[in-house]
Parts: C-alpha cells; structure tokens; sequence
C-alpha cells in the first residue's frame, strides 16, 4: 500500500508541476486539447492504479440538498438584481452557439470530477494525496481561467490570485470533501447547477467584480458548513431521509419563485417589473412602488383608454404617467400624458415607437432600495 502511495505521489506531483508549467509558461492546453489531456490523465490514473466504483452513503441525499442550495442562490442573486439592476447576457442564445458553449464545459466538469473521485479514493488512508488531489483540481481551473489575466505582469498576477484564485480554492475544498464522502456525483451536479446556467439565462444581475469574488469565495463555504453539520452523524443514527419530502416542497417552491423572478426582471416577457423613480405619480403611485407592466405592441393601441397608467421611453429614460389624449392619425396613434403629482401636462407628445405597455399593478415600497441605489449611483 505504501508502494503505491509514493508512485501514486510521484505521478501527482508531476502533474502539478506541468499544470504550473503551463500556465505560466508553455500555454498550450488551450479548450479541446485541455480537455483530451485531462481525458489522458484519467484514464492513466484508473489504468495505473485501477478504478474505484462509486459507492457511498447519502450521495441521492446530498444531491437533493445542492439542487435546494443552488436554487437558493439563484433566488437571491437573482431577487438582488430587482434591486441593483441587470446586464444581457454576454453569450448568444441561439441553440447551437450555447451547444458550442457548454459543451467543453460539461466535458471539463465531468472529466475533473472522475479525476478527482479517482484520486482521493486511491488516497483514502492518505491526507497527502487528498490535498494534492485538491491543488491539481484548483489548477486545472485556474488553467481554464488563466487566459483572461495578463501573467507577464505583477499586477495581472495579483488579479489572478484574489479575483480567480481564492474562490477557486473555496469552490475545490468543497467539492474535495464531497468527492471524499459522497462520490464524484453530487460534484457534478453542484457544478452544473453553478457554471452551467450563464450560457443560457438571457439576464444576469449587475453584480461588480468585487462582490461577485466575495459571493464565490463565501458561497462555496456556507455549502460545506451546512452539508457538514447535517451528515456528520455516523451511518444509522439519525433519518436523514426522512426530511426529503419537505426539502422537495421547498425545491418546488424555490423553483417557482426563481422562474417568476426572472420573468418579471428580464423585460423579456409579456409583463415585467418597473420601480418607480420620482414622486410625479403621487398619491397613486408613490416614489419606491413597484410596478408590473404589460408590454404592447402595435395592433393593441386601440385598447388604449383616457386615464390609463401609459409606459414609454423618452430621452433614455422610462416614464410612467397618466394618458391624458390619445391623437388617431393615419394609422399612427400619438399620446399625451401627465403626472398625477405634476401642474400641467408633459411638454412632449408620444410618439407610438416610444410605448412600451400599461401599468397594470402596483406593489408598494418593494423598489425602494433599486431607487436608492440608483440616486447614489
């Protein structure tokens, strides 16, 4: 057994170093070669030093509690974003550019976390090589992420670390202990639910860089803390299964909310939520209401009535006032409109390329903090 831990060493140690070779060296494990590399690497780990099955207690359990934390996430991030605004999606959702896009991505999930079942199971009895198996792990990523960083400079070098690096090290140590009790399965899972949903949500919060480091760094920790602190008990002691029931209502739940989140946030849907910026509606509609518009096109304007809530844009901005004329000629529809809150009507009229939809519901007081932000922004 020793024999094998010094060989099983020796090979890791290796890999270390041509991981770290090539990322700031050679750079030449570049998209599918990285990929048939790590495909190499695990297949002359499993030939050299065998295969381990994957077999392990809790692993249904521990999967179903990631998918109820994943979706907890997205809720929250995705609840902030109502709050501090979103950003479209960088990648292009047509079907065959986001196959292109995660399809290195799966292959690169699934290949490293068979590496890393391999390897700490082989190491089982030995803290070495399950901490190596989790710095090779973090520098596979990081050799995913290096591109973007300049490596010729100091500084390029220091981003690397604190931007990329120490939330590579929170997301590995956690995907290291559940690989160690749970196989390489609930890793999978948790990976896909985090790295996977970017190629094809069409917004995303506007999150800056410094926040969205401190979120992966904590978020990675808080999942180990709470697996942790619920399957620590030994085998038979308590009924771990007996909570799954409640945890699928609450994953249903959860599930429901994000999807009615993002349909109300993304402006890509028939109705959408708007937080109202200035006391020009007041008393009706006051200054932090939020409300959900119904989008409308052309053919609906005739439905259009004095009085209505009308939203449009106009000098960049949205406007959310009162329709008080509505001006039918030739087949064009114009409007004008006033404030509640205002002496005298708006000084301009709507043209109907500006009209976005109708008002048709307020919330009170939800889109304050998306008000405060913005004013100090």
């Amino acid at each position: 057994m020793k024999s094998k831990d010094n060989k099983l060493t020796v090979f890791m140690l290796i890999t270390v170093l041509l991981l770290l070779l090539d990322i700031f060296v050679t750079n030449i494990l570049n998209d599918y070669i990285g990929l048939f590399s790590l495909f190499i690497l695990l297949l002359l780990t499993i030939f050299i030093f065998g295969k381990k099955k994957n077999r392990k207690l809790y692993e249904k359990d521990v999967i179903l509690n990631i998918c109820i934390y994943a979706i907890s996430y997205y809720l929250i991030i995705y609840l902030s974003g109502i709050f501090i605004g979103f950003l479209r999606s960088g990648y292009s959702l047509q079907p065959m550019v986001i196959v292109s896009n995660m399809l290195p991505v799966i292959i690169g999930i699934v290949l490293t976390e068979l590496y890393r079942y391999q390897i700490v199971e082989h190491g089982r009895n030995n803290k070495f090589l399950i901490v190596l198996s989790f710095v090779i792990c973090t520098f596979i990523d990081v050799k995913l992420i290096s591109y973007a960083y300049d490596l010729e400079t100091l500084s390029g070098i220091i981003k690397l670390v604190y931007m990329a690096i120490l939330p590579l090290i929170s997301k590995n140590i956690l995907l290291t202990y559940m690989s160690y009790k749970f196989g390489y399965r609930p890793c999978i899972i948790y990976r896909a639910f985090m790295e996977l949903p970017v190629y094809i949500l069409p917004i995303v919060p506007k999150i800056d860089d410094y926040f969205s480091t401190i979120i992966d760094l904590i978020f990675p920790a808080l999942i180990l803390y709470l697996i942790y602190r619920e399957f620590r008990v030994k085998r038979g002691s308590v009924d771990v299964r007996g909570k799954i029931k409640h945890n699928r209502l609450i994953s249903v739940v959860s599930i429901a909310l994000i999807v009615l989140v993002i349909t109300l946030t993304s402006g890509l849907f028939k109705y959408y939520a708007l937080a109202i910026g200035s006391e020009s509606m007041e008393p009706k509609i006051r200054k932090g209401d939020l409300v959900i518009v119904r989008k409308m096109n052309k053919d609906e304007f005739h439905n259009f009535k004095l009085g209505e809530v009308l939203v449009y844009k106009h000098n960049d901005m949205v406007v959310v006032h009162r329709i008080v004329k509505i001006i039918h000629n030739d087949d064009n529809y114009y409007f004008r409109t006033k404030g509640d809150n205002n002496s005298s009507e708006d000084m301009w009229t709507i043209d109907e390329r500006a009209v976005i939809g109708e008002a048709v519901l307020k919330i009170p007081y939800i889109g304050i903090p998306t008000v405060w932000l913005s004013e100090r922004v």
